[in-house]
């Protein structure tokens, strides 16, 4: 476990910025890949915990030339801290990180439900999520998004409530599931699948208000 140093309260923006929202959604999508766990929400971005993600995705070499201008600026200033944090949350979504996800998905879903999700064989789970087989891209980026939305859920939702959000069926899906809009081969770009992050992203926005 890395050692959290304190850091400057300087990360943190004014409150209700774009910046500071920017970093909620940086926090929560940390939190679903597996990069830090937050058992709940504080009230506010804490320097601590903004210190630890960005320590992580250096290690992950994910972000760098972002993170190292934002240690470098004052938070106050809102529209430079919201444009580096944001190239950092971009940054992010594109770069799977299966080393953290596949743990921290396996810890929520277990073995035969995320098998189920991904649309692998749990055989084949076995092997990409021990590291004795490595993880195809195309399984890659499936894993990534789903631990995007289970970012997006944990700020509404317990482990529990986030396993049933995919089965529970929605009036804003035309009474279907969120698992059934993900189709036999599906991936990150297809209408379906965007439709389900859109409807997980949407909680994300409501549990901060």
């Amino acid at each position: 476990m890395m050692a959290i140093v304190r850091s400057s309260p300087d990360l943190v923006p004014p409150e209700n910025s774009v910046a500071s929202h920017l970093w909620w959604e940086l926090l929560s999508a940390a939190d679903g890949i597996g990069l830090i766990s937050m058992t709940a929400a504080p009230e506010r971005p804490d320097p601590l915990i903004l210190k630890e993600v960005l320590d992580r995705l250096t290690e992950a070499g994910v972000a760098q030339s972002f993170i190292v201008r934002l240690r470098g600026i004052d938070a106050s200033d809102s529209s430079q801290t919201g444009e580096l944090v944001r190239g950092v949350l971009d940054a992010l979504r594109g770069s799977p990180l299966t080393e953290y996800e596949w743990p921290a998905l396996m810890k929520i879903f277990g073995t035969e439900e995320l098998a189920r999700i991904l649309r692998i064989s749990e055989s084949s789970l076995n092997r990409y999520a021990t590291g004795s087989r490595a993880t195809p891209d195309r399984i890659a980026e499936r894993l990534h998004f789903i631990a995007l939305i289970v970012g997006d859920l944990r700020g509404a939702y317990n482990e529990v409530g986030v396993r049933r959000w995919f089965h529970r069926r929605r009036i804003s899906l035309d009474g279907r599931a969120p698992i059934e809009l993900l189709g036999d081969d599906w991936m990150p770009d297809e209408e379906g699948a965007e439709t389900v992050r859109e409807l997980a992203h949407s909680l994300l926005f409501a549990s901060a208000t």
